[in-house]
């Protein structure tokens, strides 16, 4: 490896939840000092029931010895992984797991293999009472090591302000309450990327990704299409092609009812074209860049049609139709 740390766990069947649980623990600052000195090898409690006998703080050390030996560039935690396996059976095998559920397994290994105490004393919980969270947060923490004092607690735990209000007679509790993982919820994105391909008269058709509102309609998606290609929303007509057939989408119609994944296909129309159909014919490999399909928008008060087949718009005559080679979805 190029530094030193820098070795890497190599697979074990689909165990890359547990290389990336590994290596982040093995790069805490301080964590890999700690294991590599052997300075955890005279607290190994090898007695604690809720423990691992030992075993678990042994193997994670030697394992962390080779990571930072600089002489591998890659090692494979096979007895680390036997010492998981033989105290948490869900870990057996080679299957995909939860990274998260794996690193929690670990610390919690490691902190009752390496915990002080050998004889846990009952103790209860501490609340304020009015008094300064300080006060009552170093209370709550000595009453918590009372049972729970070791190098994983020094590095990986925490207290949690938690405060109850009664609703009826508005007693109020606070708690501080020690925590190795805080869950957060990750924000949720108000817009979605789609890919439309936009059928310009005279111009070869050109795909865009377009940010809509999740919450839209296919309006939505016109107005944004219109802001990027200049083209006016209401002279805009998007289809969805699915299986040889093509359906003109109406403007109200919700954009969570179009699949991910579908690229769907927007028409430019003249101004003057007051009834719009798209026709799907049967594939044709020439077009397979552009899709198997042409537009027909039409002056029915004119009995004039247009043909937009990708790269131009004519006059043309209504183009044959049958079941077997053809399917028309029409919007007036």
């Amino acid at each position: 490896p190029v530094v030193r740390g820098g070795t890497g766990l190599i697979n074990l069947g689909n165990t890359c939840f547990m290389a990336s649980a590994l290596q982040c623990l093995s790069n805490t600052p301080g964590l890999a000092d700690f294991f590599t000195s052997d300075a955890h090898v005279p607290m190994i409690n090898k007695t604690n029931p809720l423990g691992c006998k030992g075993e678990l703080a042994k193997q994670f050390g030697e394992l962390l010895k080779l990571l930072w030996s600089n002489k591998y560039r890659a090692v494979a935690p096979w007895d680390f992984k036997g010492a998981i396996s033989k105290f948490a059976a869900q870990f057996c095998g080679s299957s995909q797991h939860d990274a998260q559920e794996l690193l929690a397994f670990v610390l919690d290994g490691l902190h009752e293999d390496l915990n002080r105490i050998t004889d846990k004393p009952p103790t209860q919980t501490i609340e304020g009472g009015g008094r300064p969270d300080l006060e009552v947060a170093r209370e709550a923490w000595d009453v918590y090591q009372l049972r729970n004092n070791s190098a994983i607690v020094d590095r990986f735990y925490a207290q949690l302000k938690s405060t109850v209000r009664c609703s009826h007679c508005t007693r109020v509790s606070i708690t501080f309450d020690p925590f190795s993982f805080l869950q957060l919820p990750l924000p949720t994105v108000g817009v979605r990327l789609m890919h439309v391909v936009l059928h310009r008269i005279g111009v070869a058709p050109v795909e865009y990704g377009v940010r809509v509102p999740k919450a839209g309609t296919i309006l939505s998606l016109k107005n944004e299409l219109s802001a990027i290609c200049g083209i006016e929303a209401s002279l805009l007509v998007v289809a969805d092609l699915y299986q040889n057939a093509a359906f003109v989408l109406d403007e109200r119609k919700l954009l969570d009812e179009v699949r991910p994944g579908d690229v769907l296909r927007a028409y430019e129309t003249r101004p003057d074209s007051v009834n719009f159909s798209v026709v799907c014919r049967e594939f044709r490999p020439e077009l397979a860049s552009y899709g198997s399909h042409y537009a027909h928008p039409k002056r029915h008060d004119r009995d004039r049609d247009y043909e937009i087949d990708d790269h131009f718009y004519s006059p043309t005559q209504p183009p044959p139709s049958g079941p077997s080679n053809s399917s028309t979805s029409t919007s007036t």
